[in-house]
């Protein structure tokens, strides 16, 4: 089981979260799109690990958050495919993280081949964060 949160942990991801809209699509694993500050994210659990991250910036444990940057998969100069990253950030020690958050259902062959090149290519190993069931 996760940690516990702090009631004012709680009335902050509440206000955070108080302006999402719900983007009307599911995708093809049943998840809802959600919309919170300009972005849609691809399930419920992506706009709460979001708002976790705002938290965690807000409160200076990182530093530097993107959402969605885009990675060009590029083999002897040929581009090979683009992988996104949910979310970017540096952490305590100013070292980049990169965050995927994944059901069992979306780790597909094609992003674990992503992940495998994202290691194989730039040294960058993806952070798996694993959506609660429901």
């Amino acid at each position: 089981m996760g940690r516990r949160w702090t009631a004012h942990e709680v009335a902050h991801l509440r206000r955070a979260t108080a302006g999402v809209k719900d983007a009307g699509r599911r995708n093809k694993y049943g998840a809802v799109r959600m919309r919170s500050d300009g972005y849609t994210f691809d399930s419920k659990a992506e706009l709460a690990r979001y708002a976790q991250l705002k938290l965690m910036q807000y409160g200076g444990g990182i530093g530097e958050l993107l959402v969605h940057r885009p990675f060009e998969l590029i083999v002897n100069g040929i581009v090979i495919s683009k992988y996104i990253a949910d979310f970017c950030y540096t952490g305590a020690d100013g070292k980049w993280v990169i965050e995927d958050v994944k059901s069992v259902p979306t780790r597909t062959p094609s992003y674990r081949l992503k992940k495998r090149l994202m290691l194989a290519l730039y040294g960058i190993e993806i952070q798996e964060i694993m959506a609660c069931p429901k």
